[in-house]
C-alpha cells in the first residue's frame, strides 16, 4: 500500500531574482500545497505573489513564518539579511533551504550554527 505524502507549506523569504526562481518552481511542484512569500519591498513581493499565484504575501517575515500552514522555508534574502529569518525559522524548527553564502564571515557562520543546534537543526 502506498503511503500518501504530506503536502509542504512553503515560505519563501526574499522575492528578488533567486526568490522568484524558487517561488515559481515551487508553485509548479506537486508536493507544495501552500505557498507564502515575504519581501521588505512590497511592490516586488506583490508582483511575485501575483505571478506565482501565492496563497499569502507579507512584508514581515515573522508573520509569514508563524503561519500554521508553513512547514518549510527558503531564505532567499541578501546574505546580510539572513540572520532574522534564519533564526525565526529555526525557532519554529522548520525545514530550511538557505541561499548561499550562509554568512559573510566565519564568526557569523559559527554563531548561526551554534544557535541552530540549540534549536535542533543544523545549517
Amino acid at each position: 500500500m502506498r503511503q500518501q505524502r504530506k503536502q509542504i507549506g512553503l515560505a519563501v523569504v526574499g522575492c528578488g531574482t533567486i526568490g522568484r526562481i524558487r517561488a515559481e518552481f515551487a508553485r509548479d511542484y506537486p508536493g507544495i500545497g501552500w505557498l507564502g512569500l515575504c519581501d521588505s519591498n512590497a511592490e516586488v513581493g506583490q508582483k511575485l505573489a501575483e505571478d506565482a499565484r501565492a496563497d499569502f504575501f507579507t512584508t514581515d517575515y515573522n508573520e509569514l513564518l508563524k503561519r500554521p500552514e508553513v512547514t518549510a522555508a527558503i531564505i532567499a534574502t541578501d546574505e546580510n539579511a539572513h540572520v532574522g529569518p534564519l533564526l525565526a525559522a529555526c525557532e519554529r524548527r522548520l525545514d530550511l533551504f538557505i541561499e548561499k553564502p550562509l554568512a559573510t564571515d566565519a564568526r557569523t557562520r559559527r554563531g548561526y550554527s551554534r544557535r541552530s543546534r540549540k534549536r535542533g537543526s543544523t545549517p
